[in-house]
């Protein structure tokens, strides 16, 4: 490269599949940071630091000499002996697990979902199964999404009110928002299954329902 710098990759939010923990160090990037609270499932606090080559080892070893016990600019970030122990943990799980077993068992639960509102008039769903051949964005994580795309004038809501009743029921429900402009005028919003229980598929389905039939 012209200027020979290093290349840092924030891949916090593109796990699974497990493949990525090595991904863009195989394809030229010195380091790659991953978030510990995502798609490991982790604290949500830790992290991973992964460096690859001669100059990504040097540069972890830069990265050593600011934490503890030194007095470096990571001191301030510093995790506890419990949350190292909770990531590496989370981590050996995360790796270990049938990623397609994982996959289908999210995309039964968003199929779950899908039936049980599709019948309200005003909305239409869809799965977006965010593999090699249909995806929300370039390097989103494989995990399905159920989307869910109205009309707020016909549905007389629109996403931010239906966000605002989700979220002040019990339990509170977050959904997903549009991560590119979808060239559209309706409104959308995205269901994540990866951390739903079946039992809360179902409670996010019926609170769907109410929503948006009332």
């Amino acid at each position: 490269m012209k200027f020979d710098l290093p290349i840092q990759i924030d891949a916090a939010a593109v796990l699974p599949p497990v493949a990525n923990l090595h991904k863009f160090s195989d394809m030229g990037s010195d380091l790659t940071i991953f978030s510990g609270g995502k798609g490991i499932r982790g604290p949500n606090d830790t992290g991973l630091i992964l460096g690859a080559g001669e100059r990504g080892m040097e540069l972890i070893e830069a990265i050593r000499m600011q934490a503890c016990p030194n007095t470096g600019f990571g001191r301030a970030f510093k995790v506890s002996k419990e949350q190292i122990v909770g990531l590496v943990t989370a981590l050996e799980i995360f790796v270990e697990k049938d990623e397609n077993v994982e996959y289908n068992k999210q995309i039964e639960l968003l199929e779950y979902i899908s039936i049980h509102i599709s019948s309200i008039p005003c909305i239409s769903v869809e799965i977006v199964p965010n593999n090699e051949v249909y995806h929300e964005f370039p390097i989103m994580a494989r995990v399905p999404r159920l989307k869910i795309e109205w009309d707020k004038n016909s549905a007389r809501i629109d996403a931010k009110e239906l966000d605002s009743r989700l979220a002040i029921g019990d339990p509170p429900i977050f959904l997903g928002s549009t991560i590119l402009n979808p060239f559209t005028n309706k409104e959308i919003r995205y269901i994540n299954p990866y951390l739903l229980r079946r039992s809360e598929a179902e409670i996010v389905a019926e609170r769907l329902k109410e929503v948006f039939t009332k």
